[in-house]
């Protein structure tokens, strides 16, 4: 008995290591990853002032600050209702519930996504008038209600990569990919002439790019983590976590951007 109790000790501690060892692997790498990120995006903002101005850069961080804000609806809260179920049953190899949690997840983001794009495509010129009092925004917000979906998806695997432990996907899509893109595409433009239209553009370019590599990326996990058995659906189980979150991550993100929108 007393060596059993000792294997199942020595077990457990390497269980403990392994997952310590995996927390500070991906705190590293998101830490790493989080500071160049900020590096390409404060170089793409310097070049946007000096090329648009402070008047159109306003009206670009505007349209940034609505993708933002709408977003946390898009990834349903973040997706922390989604790593919380997704983590649990990948670790106790529940796959069909795995395989369900991840189609329902993916599916009601893509929904979200286009119902919200929609709303935007078509509301832009109202909120241009009415709540930002300059229809010069009705183009900008055009364009990224155009890119909304394709920013989603790329989104999508960055909860979906903390539910495996998949850490660097989060750095590769949003620190390196997106931003780098962002930039090219958006140089590319300003060289032929363009100007916000072609900021805007940028965004929807590198948000076409990233979504491509998510996709890539959500095949790769859903492939090496599941098998052809039938799918077991947590609807339920993921909505009730999900809402309260997503208002109290809503509420956060549009106080923490108001000043920007108003």
């Amino acid at each position: 008995k007393n060596i059993d109790s000792e294997k199942g000790a020595l077990i457990s501690g390497k269980k403990t290591n392994n997952l310590l060892k995996a927390i500070a692997r991906g705190g590293s790498i998101i830490f790493i990853g989080s500071i160049i990120g900020k590096f390409f995006r404060f170089i793409f903002s310097v070049c946007l002032i000096r090329v648009l101005g402070a008047s159109l850069y306003g009206l670009y961080s505007i349209g940034i600050s609505v993708i933002d804000i709408v977003t946390n609806i898009g990834l349903l809260g973040d997706g922390k209702g989604f790593i919380r179920f997704a983590a649990s049953f990948y670790h106790d190899r529940d796959i069909p519930r795995l395989k369900g949690m991840m189609q329902v997840y993916i599916f009601i983001c893509l929904l979200l996504s286009f119902i919200i794009s929609i709303a935007l495509f078509l509301g832009a010129g109202y909120l241009s008038l009415r709540l930002f009092h300059n229809l010069a925004l009705t183009g900008v917000l055009k364009i990224f209600a155009l890119s909304f979906p394709f920013y989603i998806f790329s989104l999508i695997v960055i909860p979906v990569g903390y539910a495996f432990q998949r850490m660097q996907y989060k750095v590769i899509i949003q620190e390196l990919t997106q931003p780098i893109i962002n930039i090219i595409a958006v140089i590319i433009i300003f060289i032929l002439g363009g100007r916000l239209y072609g900021a805007a553009a940028g965004f929807f370019i590198s948000s076409v790019f990233a979504a491509v590599l998510g996709f890539y990326f959500l095949k790769k996990i859903y492939l090496e983590n599941t098998s052809g058995e039938k799918c077991i659906f947590e609807i339920k189980k993921l909505i009730s976590y999900s809402l309260p979150l997503l208002g109290i991550i809503f509420c956060y993100y549009l106080l923490f951007r108001l000043d920007r929108i108003m």
